[in-house]
């Protein structure tokens, strides 16, 4: 044991000498105190049931009684307690145990945890650091490694996403038997819940902004790569190392996509790794890129949504339209009018569907002008142009005076629409009531 004070929360302290068993503080706390890095996760630890650890009249909540979990709200801090306990797991690599033990001590506590670096331990009272798997000497040299790689991952799929996040975000090379080890135990990725594995990508595509480690996020996403855990994730990603046209990319389509990924915002970044999926798919029936939009919006909905990682529908829903759309207006050729109208009609994506599209230009390794749509965004605003139907300055009711009734209502109103969008001048009530009589009589 290693005397040194951890700067940690006054509330974790005092509730620490206050308690009548031995508590430890233990993950990402410790780990990145020892970095210099701030923030981890509140997580303490023990040997003695909660009821035991909060036996002065501290106040827990039970998360998950098999694990032996509580949160222990305290001095406006939460605090996650957990058991010493050792773990058994089936053959399906699934999350969740299938048997719990806590006639466990701390160094058996400390070979369930995934990664030495996570593995290390402070005594609170007594301002001591118990490292019994050399996890200090992991954080010096920023390795991360498993103590028992085979165990580790064959008995908990997700930590194979949990190795690329944390080498990503932490800026840590991965132990070479303990990399060889996941890329064996890839297929226990299967077993994963979406929700859960849905939650591990995302922390990767924002891996950079976690401790300020430059390029993480894109890091994160090429080892998901290399060691072939899109499988189970985004299977699409799999097919992507092909050619394409030397012309337009220096690239193939997945260094292409990496590439945008890296150069995209963190709002854009998911799109920008699923906007070329649809590539092999019109290529194979084709034998041309050119629909791959398309196919990359079913692509989306399909891997993105309830049959794949259960994104919400808003998330869905936003991507594959931005898949959709990311070819619009390639070179700046697209008239006015139907820029006018095409920014109208997409007025609500317009900053993340430019953000895609200049990061995936820039991808391709050449030149490529920069859309333009935040520029005609400007236009409609400046001319007080009517967004949507709603901000015509006239209505159903108008409509319905008129004679129109049904779907003739939509339709006349969207006409309209289209007409002042073009010219914002026309947006008064007598000129619009005027052509719903037109309409009304044809």
């Amino acid at each position: 044991m290693e005397t040194t004070q951890i700067a940690i929360p006054d509330a974790l302290r005092d509730f620490c000498h206050l308690s009548p068993c031995p508590v430890y503080a233990v993950g990402g706390l410790i780990r990145n105190a020892l970095l210099g890095f701030e923030g981890g996760d509140l997580d303490v630890c023990g040997a003695y049931p909660i009821e035991d650890v909060c036996g002065n009249g501290v106040k827990f909540v039970p998360i998950n009684k098999k694990l032996g979990t509580a949160e222990i709200p305290y001095k406006g801090f939460k605090f996650e307690y957990s058991r010493f306990r050792t773990e058994r797991y089936d053959e399906s690599g699934a999350h969740s145990p299938v048997s719990v033990s806590f006639d466990a001590d701390l160094a058996d506590d400390a070979k369930r945890r995934d990664f030495t670096v996570n593995a290390i331990y402070y005594d609170i009272k007594n301002d001591k650091i118990i490292d019994p798997l050399g996890g200090m000497d992991d954080i010096k040299t920023k390795t991360l490694r498993a103590h028992e790689a085979e165990k580790t991952f064959a008995s908990d799929g997700l930590r194979l996403m949990r190795l690329c996040r944390f080498a990503a975000e932490l800026g840590f090379e991965i132990e070479s038997a303990t990399y060889k080890t996941a890329k064996k135990f890839m297929h226990k990725l299967f077993g994963i819940a979406a929700e859960r594995k849905r939650d591990e990508l995302d922390k990767i595509l924002a891996a950079d902004l976690k401790y300020g480690i430059h390029g993480a996020h894109i890091r994160g996403v090429r080892l998901l790569y290399d060691l072939g855990l899109f499988k189970y994730i985004l299977p699409s990603i799999e097919a992507l190392d092909i050619p394409q046209n030397p012309k337009y990319h220096k690239y193939s389509v997945l260094e292409h996509t990496f590439k945008a990924v890296e150069y995209a915002p963190p709002d854009v970044r998911l799109a920008a790794l699923m906007h070329d999926t649809g590539k092999p798919v019109s290529e194979k029936r084709d034998g041309n890129m050119y629909r791959h939009a398309v196919d990359g919006e079913a692509i989306v909905k399909r891997e993105l949504g309830q049959s794949g990682l259960k994104y919400p529908n808003s998330v869905v829903g936003e991507t594959a339209k931005l898949v959709a759309l990311h070819m619009s207006d390639k070179g700046r050729v697209t008239g006015s009018g139907k820029m006018r109208l095409f920014c109208a009609e997409n007025f609500d994506i317009l900053e993340k569907l430019e953000k895609l599209m200049f990061a995936d230009g820039l991808a391709t390794g050449y030149y490529v002008t920069p859309p333009r749509f935040l520029e005609y965004k400007r236009i409609l605003l400046d001319e007080g142009a009517p967004i949507t139907v709603k901000d015509l300055r006239v209505d159903g009711n108008d409509a319905l005076a008129v004679g129109l009734a049904g779907s003739h209502i939509k339709n006349a109103l969207y006409a309209l629409w289209r007409d002042c969008i073009l010219d914002p001048k026309l947006n008064n009530e007598e000129w619009l009531k005027n052509r719903l009589t037109e309409m009304s009589r044809k």
